[in-house]
């Protein structure tokens, strides 16, 4: 599992992060694979999961982005997963 966290300044809106991230992710042979957005009073969050398939580990990984904003800076926090492929999975459970 990797973690990346930063700030964003008020200057960038929360929109045009979220394009950013999307655009760069989805650029890059990532698969969005679903997302969900909250918005209470001027708090907005934006969750947005991405997958893509790894040859060289025969396995995928997955990338969970969220954004925070409450009217000022936005926060931004990544964190990376991998999978199994099921097969193998199920081969490391019996043993």
């Amino acid at each position: 599992m990797a973690q990346f966290e930063c700030t964003f300044p008020s200057a960038y809106s929360f929109d045009d992060i979220l394009q950013y991230f999307h655009a760069h992710l989805t650029k890059n042979h990532g698969e969005y694979t679903g997302g969900s957005d909250y918005a209470s009073g001027r708090v907005r969050v934006a969750v947005r999961v991405y997958e893509r398939y790894s040859v060289m580990g025969d396995n995928y990984l997955s990338l969970t982005v969220t954004l925070v904003n409450d009217g000022g800076d936005t926060f931004a926090s990544a964190i990376s997963a991998l999978g199994f492929v099921w097969c193998f999975a199920q081969t490391c459970l019996r043993e």
